[in-house]
């Protein structure tokens, strides 16, 4: 008499042929990002990037005791966080480093279609609330409104592609990183070069020390996602 359980079993990939797919698809994306970068492809996803990255400066400030005054993002895909009080290191250090948080969490959401949903929630919530308490100029709420509102959509209603925007999303935040870590090095002022001017520390130590954590970060992200991936028992593990 034919087994239901043992048929899909036998049905599943390989160890093998899961990491493969895996490794096919986070390099896929990579390198789908790199080609795109500067096209108004991903013009937007890099708005929510920079998006994020102003949010996590203002939770920082208002975790460390400071107040934010207000946010603004635009279209030309930049932003800036106005706040006061605080603590410099902690708020500076929050925008490089909150973003790659955000990425690695998405990263790590590995296979599971119910985690990848309410990471999407979340995200979603994140955005409403900031910009509901934060942001002030026209373009920055009406993008943070739209793009909240997608995420929880997405939330809501189960697509069948909607547990690869996770994917994306998070690829792009590790993309972001680099680039912003090459900024670091030019000549304009970033970030790194504002906090160094406020604590007297060499600005190479605290890119250096950013870059570091956000690799401890991404690392731990796709191993846990290559577990989960290459994972052929578990119940609670859908692929998607």
């Amino acid at each position: 008499m034919p087994n239901p359980d043992f048929d899909a079993i036998s049905k599943r990939p390989s160890p093998l042929k899961r990491a493969l797919l895996w490794f096919a698809k986070y390099s896929i994306l990579a390198v789908i990002i790199f080609l795109l970068w500067n096209t108004t492809v991903l013009k937007y996803f890099k708005i929510l990037v920079v998006f994020l990255h102003e949010t996590s400066h203002a939770f920082a400030a208002i975790l460390t005791g400071g107040h934010v005054r207000n946010i603004a993002v635009s279209s030309t895909e930049s932003g800036v966080t106005f706040v006061s009080g605080g603590l410099s290191a902690i708020m500076y250090s929050a925008g490089y480093l909150g973003t790659s948080l955000i990425g690695a969490l998405l990263i790590a959401s590995g296979n599971s279609r119910k985690l990848k949903r309410y990471v999407l929630l979340v995200l979603g919530i994140i955005l409403i609330l900031s910009t509901a308490l934060f942001v002030r100029n026209l373009f920055g709420i009406l993008y943070g409104t739209i793009a909240g509102t997608i995420f929880i959509f997405l939330y809501i209603r189960d697509f069948f592609f909607s547990v690869y925007v996770t994917d994306f999303v998070g690829m792009m935040c590790v993309v972001y990183s680099i680039y912003d870590f090459l900024d670091f090095l030019g000549p304009g002022e970033n970030d790194a070069t504002l906090l160094a001017k406020l604590s007297g520390l060499p600005s190479p130590l605290i890119y250096g020390t950013w870059i570091t954590i956000a690799l401890v970060l991404f690392i731990w992200a796709f191993r846990k996602s290559f577990r989960s991936a290459v994972r052929t028992t578990g119940r609670n593990s859908e692929t998607g």
